[in-house]
């Protein structure tokens, strides 16, 4: 222990009081007294100076007076660490990182985008990336080139609507449709306004749906994004409409429609009004499908619940990325009610492929690709 911290914890202890003494309101009554002695001394050659320190000491008697008979000790404590031990508070914060994060050679921090933690091997400017699935350390640099999935594995990480967008739309052609579309608190749900703006300053996003047009391999279409940092991708009001209106845009412009879908289902907050846009979407891609126009659903991990019962599913070709869980209810709430064991990798991508629920598992790297040579085959059958 360093010469500076054993100083700290020394004024702590004394600052804090460990039988129940305000040792601080001793302090401040020996300090008033000294200050009574020296405005008794400067008071014949500067008045002023000793009536100033005079009213000092009064005030500082008053206060201590007024600590010595309060009741609540508890709070006066707290106010003595506060004050007085900064560098005891030092000691212990860096007692508390190292509790924490036992590996003292590297420095940690939660990633904003796919949160995941993150360290940094101290003394190396790298940063340090975990994959949850292989336990394997990789470079972030190689991460973010991969387009967060994994190098070592192929997992993928979760990424944002506009992360995602990007990665898909060709440079310079992402134009964001409905984007001031936000949502409304129906039902006035306790503290659903608060975390919808605490959700807002967190991701930047209005809502969980991003709907925008652009061209992929020059191809022109519509795409909707759901992002799953924002209430979980949940299907609420205006999720639906912004989802609605896209599909209705895409086939007055008779564009092509992608929609990725990530959600952990219909939005509890705004209750039947969120299961209504099940029939909504639905009842908008079926008009979409009558006017003979490509709809491709692209299923991430998670895709479940009334996302799944309704658009999610409803794609003329339906693609998915690699380990995605797709379902409506989870494998737990599905084992506990058949009361069967299921088999390994139930509900997740390649399952629904192996199945025919989904046409095709393409990893993200290929994706674009995939995306302009489906757009390329169907062009003639919608926009010529």
């Amino acid at each position: 222990m360093g010469v500076f911290q054993k100083i700290g914890n020394a004024l702590a202890r004394f600052m804090y009081g460990r039988n129940g003494v305000d040792q601080l309101s001793l302090v401040i009554v020996v300090g008033s007294l000294v200050l009574d002695l020296i405005s008794m001394l400067v008071a014949p050659h500067l008045l002023w100076l000793g009536n100033a320190l005079y009213l000092v000491s009064i005030a500082a008697w008053v206060y201590a007076l007024f600590r010595i008979f309060s009741r609540n000790l508890t709070k006066r404590r707290g106010e003595n660490q506060r004050w007085m031990s900064w560098i005891w508070r030092m000691k212990s914060s860096q007692q508390g990182a190292r509790a924490r994060h036992a590996d003292k050679a590297h420095k940690y921090f939660t990633c904003k985008n796919c949160k995941t933690i993150c360290r940094v091997p101290v003394g190396k400017g790298k940063i340090i990336i975990t994959c949850p699935k292989c336990g394997q350390d990789s470079d972030r640099k190689s991460v973010a080139q991969n387009l967060s999935v994994c190098p070592k594995c192929g997992y993928h990480f979760p990424i944002g609507a506009y992360y995602r967008l990007s990665t898909i739309l060709d440079p310079g052609s992402f134009r964001e449709l409905f984007e001031k579309l936000s949502p409304a608190d129906p039902l006035s749900f306790p503290g659903y306004r608060e975390k919808v703006q605490a959700a807002q300053r967190k991701t930047g996003l209005t809502e969980a749906a991003v709907t925008a047009t652009g061209t992929i391999g020059g191809h022109k279409c519509v795409v909707g994004v759901l992002d799953s940092r924002f209430f979980m991708g949940s299907m609420s009001s205006a999720v639906g409409e912004k989802i609605t209106l896209a599909i209705e845009y895409a086939a007055k412009n008779r564009l092509p429609l992608i929609l990725f879908a990530a959600s952990g289902g219909a939005r509890m907050q705004e209750g039947i009004l969120s299961l209504m846009q099940m029939a909504k979407t639905s009842a908008a891609l079926a008009r979409f499908s009558e006017k003979g126009l490509l709809y491709i659903s692209v299923l991430t991990d998670p895709t479940t619940g009334g996302v799944t019962a309704s658009f999610a599913s409803l794609g003329d070709i339906i693609l998915a990325e690699p380990g995605a869980l797709i379902g409506f209810a989870g494998p737990r709430v599905i084992q506990q009610t058949i009361g069967q064991t299921l088999p390994e990798g139930f509900q997740r991508a390649e399952f629904q492929e192996e199945h025919g629920f989904v046409d095709a598992v393409v990893p993200r790297l290929q994706m674009r690709d995939t995306l302009a040579q489906l757009l390329r085959l169907h062009e003639k059958g919608g926009r010529t």
